[in-house]
């Protein structure tokens, strides 16, 4: 009898460390595994993950939403598949007003609005055109932390390709340009295109550094300070994209892209077309004739074949992108 007590002891005894083991390594584990999207701060709450996206910088109007929608159009039919988000800077307490058609097109097309408050402006700037006083508040996207990277792009760009590499170049990256089309040129600055890791330090290093620049006319805006700064002050810590991604539509019979033909070309630009003006100017109707340039035409006519797309899909507002009189 007494055998049969001390062999139940026993069994008790082992059941109990058997179960204080498992509940130990449960405990322990638990302080590891943590799902894909989140970890563990002091407070206890989780952190999601920032997300990388792509995005373009609009002035708080439809017509400029619409023209950047159509270049967003341009970029999923080429195969980008990255979220967009739109950049407005407004007064406090301002918003874009949508329609539900035009609120609708937004979540179809996987692109949300970020509001953001004008910055320091520099009340000496010199602008080469009147619009950049509004670009330079462009700036603001440096310090909008929700973002992993974004890929800011300018409205009038077309994507011949997806451009999704985009996302996995460093921060800060920025786009080659030149007005020079088809001739040899020193890489220079184009902020029609930027990769950057919002930093909230770094934006305010660079505001400080215009702001002691009273000297400097910031003639281009934005894109004026980011060369001058990251040229002379960050000694050249700026990685230059190649211009395969911002490819003047002016060099389109000239093929410099980095000495491929043109049809490397990722992403195309109207930039530097002071004659030519954009493309939503143009009609498609009227083929452009002007030696040299007359590739330039199957350009004006995928942009506002782009456009129809889009009206197509998601209703006649998406004309709103064409200037007002036509």
């Amino acid at each position: 009898m007494a055998h049969l007590a001390v062999t139940a002891v026993r069994m008790a005894a082992r059941r109990y460390y058997v179960g204080l083991f498992g509940l130990s390594l449960i405990l322990i584990l638990s302080l590891f595994v943590l799902t894909p999207k989140e970890s563990a701060n002091t407070a206890g709450a989780p952190l999601v993950e920032r997300p990388t996206v792509f995005g373009f910088y609009s002035s708080p109007s439809i017509q400029s939403l619409a023209r950047g929608l159509v270049m967003v159009h341009s970029a999923q039919k080429a195969g980008n598949t990255f979220p967009w988000v739109v950049f407005i800077t407004v007064e406090e307490g301002q918003k874009l007003e949508l329609t539900a058609d035009q609120s609708r097109t937004l979540q179809k097309m996987n692109v949300t609005i970020h509001y953001m408050q004008k910055i320091w402006f520099p009340h000496w700037m010199k602008p080469a055109q009147e619009k950049f006083k509004i670009i330079w508040h462009k700036l603001a996207v440096f310090k909008q932390t929700a973002y992993k990277k974004v890929v800011l792009c300018d409205m009038d760009m077309q994507f011949l390709q997806s451009g999704m590499e985009l996302a996995d170049l460093p921060g800060l990256s920025g786009a080659s340009g030149s007005c020079r089309a088809c001739q040899n040129f020193e890489w220079e600055l184009n902020a029609g295109l930027l990769v950057l890791e919002p930093d909230e330090k770094n934006f305010n290093d660079f505001i400080n550094y215009a702001k002691n620049r009273t000297d400097f006319p910031f003639t281009t805006a934005e894109q004026a300070l980011l060369e001058v700064y990251y040229k002379h002050e960050k000694r050249g810590k700026f990685y230059p994209l190649s211009n395969l991604f911002n490819m003047s539509v002016m060099s389109c019979n000239c093929g410099r892209g980095d000495r491929k033909s043109f049809e490397s070309v990722q992403i195309v630009h109207w930039v530097c077309t002071a004659e030519l003006k954009k493309p939503w100017i143009h009609d498609p109707e009227k083929p452009l004739v002007r030696r040299g340039k007359e590739c330039v035409t199957k350009y004006i006519l995928k942009w506002h074949n782009d456009l129809e797309e889009l009206s197509d899909h998601y209703g006649e507002w998406m004309m709103a992108a064409l200037p007002s009189e036509k």
